[in-house]
């Protein structure tokens, strides 16, 4: 490594276990203390040289031990831009196998004024552009079949403690419920629901605070969450909704304290519906087996409420179109998938925000609406059938994650394979011994989701060549 003039360099490697394989480098562009106005510019030249790691490697699999059932891809449709998402929304939901959803409720605009019933001004055709667009796409996920998550960002100001948006004098964000409110608090957020399933035939399957462990925007302590889900869970069930709350939707995997009072709780167990996570964070195997044994405990679904990885990304988002990125994303995934056995991973988001989409104005971007090799990742994760079970699979390779399905009544079986390494040859064992063959996709920067010669299954076994950092997955039939 050389530089035009002499400068500090650090060179860090990222810790696999963590789920962090990269080698990072930091250069001294300004040293000292810089203010605003200073510029600096350096040449870098990097040169990498290392063996390629070609070994072989084996999965194994158990398709006589089938585990939770999953349901395929979900996405997020939180709108936020009136003239990029609906096209973006369109393209996903006709070309992706989505079958989750979850939407935003724009409880500020919905009750403004404290003091004013906000389901009669609804009924009466008072209703905010805003909550109207958001209760019309999830009508428009419901008509699909899918179950539809509501959750809230933004409070209005009547019902928090504090001035909104502001930090507090502690430096924690978010603002906490005001306690005096709290039954007006339930109230409004309970005739949201009322009104779309009444106006809009949909009926959420489950209600959450976005992030309310971190103040993305309610704040509240695990305590505070463990109320809310037995008040406002009672209190839904009392008006005839079969609404229930979500456990969790943490910011990332790394605060699982917060749920631990609900846990404990039992009175709160009858009104939590799934337990959720966002995987921006702590996606590493230790805190995902704290998620999974959770949902074991509490015996509830499991979701990844926002799937990706990094919840910056908006700021530079060129680093979407990205290889390594899209390939990080879906590694990520497929771990928590192998280790979390999760209903669903809801993608943020299927809209013109983090989209994995590009074109038609997508952040600045021209050109027709086409997709990325994000996209694509998602489209081959969608080819596992929707109640599919998990099976038991693990790689002696640590380049290498997979996850392993099995559709027992179809006899579809699928294998989801994210190499980070070099080409290598591979040797699936375990297989149903009635599998005959299975195709092949793999999407890389060179190839969406091309489909391969098929290969043989012969007593359980197959063996092929796994491309080097690509997404493989192998799908097959045994009737």
């Amino acid at each position: 490594m050389t530089a035009d003039t002499p400068v500090d360099i650090i060179v860090q490697q990222g810790f696999a276990w963590f789920g962090d394989r990269d080698l990072r480098i930091y250069f001294n562009i300004l040293p000292g203390t810089a203010k605003s106005g200073d510029t600096a510019e350096n040449t870098f030249t990097i040169k990498a040289d290392a063996p390629i790691d070609t070994t072989p490697a084996r999965i194994t699999l158990d398709a006589s031990r089938p585990g939770r059932q999953y349901d395929g891809l979900g996405g997020n449709f939180r709108l936020q831009d009136p003239v990029t998402d609906p096209p973006v929304i369109e393209y996903c939901l006709d070309n992706l196998n989505v079958t989750w959803g979850r939407v935003e409720m724009p409880w500020s605009a919905w009750h403004p004024d404290e003091h004013v019933d906000p389901l009669k001004a609804a009924q009466s055709g008072n209703l905010d552009r805003r909550v109207e667009s958001a209760m019309q796409m999830a009508q428009q996920l419901s008509r699909k079949g899918m179950p539809v998550i509501v959750s809230a960002w933004y409070p209005p100001a009547w019902a928090a403690k504090g001035e909104l948006f502001s930090r507090n004098d502690d430096g924690l964000r978010g603002n906490a419920l005001n306690p005096v409110k709290m039954q007006s608090i339930i109230r409004s957020l309970t005739a949201y629901l009322l009104h779309l399933k009444q106006a809009y035939g949909v009926e959420a399957v489950m209600f959450s605070f976005n992030e309310s462990d971190l103040g993305i925007n309610v704040r509240q302590t695990g305590e505070e969450h463990a109320d809310l889900i037995k008040n406002l869970g009672a209190f839904m069930a009392s008006k005839g909704l079969a609404t229930q709350m979500l456990l969790g939707d943490n910011s990332d995997a790394n605060t699982y304290h917060f749920i631990q009072p609900a846990i404990q709780d039992p009175a709160a167990h009858k009104y939590i519906g799934a337990l959720s996570f966002h995987s921006w964070r702590g996606c590493d195997p230790w805190t995902l087996q704290i998620w999974a044994d959770a949902a074991d405990e509490m015996n509830v679904p499991l979701l990844v409420g926002e799937g990706s990885i990094n919840a910056a990304a908006h700021r530079y988002p060129d680093v979407f179109l990205e290889p390594y990125y899209a390939l990080d994303e879906i590694e990520r995934y497929i771990r928590i998938l192998s280790i979390c056995q999760a209903k669903s991973i809801l993608q943020w988001q299927l809209t013109s925000d983090y989209s994995v989409l590009t074109g038609g104005g997508v952040y600045g971007t021209e050109g027709s609406l086409r997709p990325t090799q994000r996209f694509w990742n998602l489209k081959q994760l969608g080819l596992t059938p929707k109640g599919s079970f998990y099976l038991p699979a693990t790689c002696d390779h640590p380049e290498i994650t997979c996850a392993a399905f099995g559709d027992i009544d179809d006899g579809i079986y699928s294998l989801h394979i994210v190499n980070d390494g070099a080409e290598r040859q591979i040797t699936v064992t375990g297989l149903p011994q009635s599998l005959k063959s299975m195709d092949i996709y793999t999407t890389n920067p060179d190839k969406d989701m091309k489909k391969g010669k098929r290969i043989k299954v012969k007593e359980g076994m197959a063996e092929f060549t796994l491309e080097a950092a690509g997404y493989t997955a192998l799908i097959g039939s045994s009737i």
